[in-house]
């Protein structure tokens, strides 16, 4: 019996891997969806939180499409069905979420398998890396907010479409199909969320980076704009503005302020929140540094390998131009609120990732090291995440169990109504609309006062109350 090379994944564990790889895409989907399940267990028993109690009352109740100048017709129509057959049950709300997750974790695989063509010199690296990065992705802590709550699935869904788009830019089908295919992507994934809205330039990054000619180039980017055009036609005309409530936030003005707000937000796709401003601009640095000197030790390894070369370089190229949106509009650096505009970055940084783990350590025995723990820290995080949406539903439960103990006894005053919990929504929005979804009588129950989360910090001793 001869000896396994210590720098070598066995073969039986590549023929392991192999035979997933080959799997029928639905059985993958579920091996995925029971691991994302698993983690995310603690939120799939919450009830419904802040806004989402604005919106399905306006969907599921009024039967509108168009909440508030928003114009994310596909996500609400979910909303609208969930609500048809559903009602108040809110966990097929969150089944639906964690499932989606897993089908992306799924596209992902995929497109990491198609675009690395598993025909390098590192080939059990790069066996094991599409696999690695569907992992990475469904463990992955700073994108929860697009899964934890209910109203993050407009994010979740733009995320779906995107990678779809590009799963089938590397497909082997006809060029009309493949064009019709991303084209479509575009359309719906713009009526999901507008997270979405840089497809075009992904595309064009892809195509340049894999040498495609100018003609198709030519072809896919003119059809991705005819199809944005389509879109804001439609979109001024159902909401008669093309942007609605984050309009600000896209003309802000590029002063000293700005960019220093969007280094931070660039700083949390790979680190958690903290209140520490100063340790998180110290702490995204060293990471930076830590980073660019395993990308660089990576690229001199794969100098021979200009598969792997032009897979590492597609990965930055898209993971940069995936943050635009995040680091543009501002990911908070105190909380997780706002991390749903993450969840499309975090595509391309799975892949970066397990592409990065898979090259820097040469032998099995510490691939394997690695990847554990990189896993372990991952799902601490997320579950730390988790815990603050669990923490905010439990607070909408006990309110709700109150108020209707106490129906019919007189009038209630709610005081000091929390907005949030380290980001996890409570109350920041529709109280109003939830008193009204429970049948709950607005005139008996008042909201007297709210706190914002500084003045939760600055005075611990306050919690709601109702008299």
């Amino acid at each position: 019996m001869h000896a396994t090379p210590s720098n070598q994944i066995t073969v039986e564990n590549r023929g392991g891997v192999q035979r997933f790889l080959n799997m029928k895409w639905y059985l993958q989907w579920l091996v995925f969806a029971a691991i994302a399940s698993i983690l995310y267990l603690p939120v799939l028993g919450n009830t419904f939180l802040s806004d989402d109690h604005l919106v399905l009352w306006k969907t599921g109740v009024q039967q509108e499409l168009n909440v508030d100048g928003f114009f994310r017709p596909l996500s609400d129509i979910t909303l609208w069905l969930s609500y048809r057959l559903f009602k108040l049950n809110s966990l097929p709300y969150y089944l639906f979420q964690v499932l989606l997750h897993a089908l992306n974790a799924v596209m992902l695989m995929q497109y990491c398998r198609k675009i690395s063509k598993m025909r390098t010199s590192s080939a059990g690296t790069m066996e094991l890396m599409p696999l690695l990065a569907a992992l990475i992705f469904l463990t992955y802590p700073f994108h929860n907010e697009a899964i934890a709550w209910i109203l993050g699935r407009g994010a979740l869904m733009a995320g779906s479409f995107a990678i779809g788009a590009m799963l089938a830019l590397v497909s082997h089908w006809k060029p009309v199909t493949k064009i019709s295919l991303i084209a479509l992507c575009y359309f719906l994934g713009l009526a999901a969320y507008e997270t979405i809205i840089i497809l075009p330039l992904l595309v064009g990054a892809q195509l340049l980076i894999m040498g495609a000619s100018r003609k198709e180039m030519g072809k896919i980017l003119l059809v991705l704009a005819a199809t944005f055009g389509l879109h804001a036609g439609l979109r001024i005309a159902v909401s008669g503005a093309f942007i609605g409530g984050y309009g600000a936030g896209f003309f802000q003005g590029a002063s000293l302020d700005t960019m220093l707000v969007m280094l931070k937000s660039a700083g949390r796709v790979l680190l958690p929140p903290s209140d520490n401003s100063q340790w998180m601009m110290i702490a995204f640095a060293s990471v930076l540094l830590i980073g660019a000197g395993a990308l660089y030790t990576v690229w001199r390894r794969t100098k021979n390998d200009m598969g792997a070369r032009r897979f590492l370089y597609t990965q930055l190229a898209c993971l940069a131009i995936a943050m635009l949106v995040p680091m543009w509009l501002g990911v908070s650096t105190r909380t997780s609120e706002s991390d749903r505009f993450l969840y499309l970055p975090s595509i391309f940084l799975s892949g970066l990732m397990a592409f990065t783990l898979m090259h820097l350590f040469s032998k099995a025995k510490q691939q394997v090291i690695m990847v554990a723990l990189f896993l372990v820290v991952q799902v601490a995080l997320l579950e730390e995440n988790n815990l603050n949406w669990k923490k905010a539903s439990d607070t909408v439960l006990a309110m709700k169990r109150y108020i209707e103990r106490q129906q019919g006894e007189g009038r209630l005053l709610v005081l000091n109504l929390p907005g949030e919990t380290d980001g996890a929504y409570i109350f920041r929005v529709g109280f109003k609309e939830f008193l009204r979804l429970y049948g709950y009588d607005s005139e008996q129950v008042k909201l007297v006062s709210q706190l914002t989360r500084d003045q939760q910090l600055a005075l611990p001793g306050r919690s709601a109350r109702i008299i």
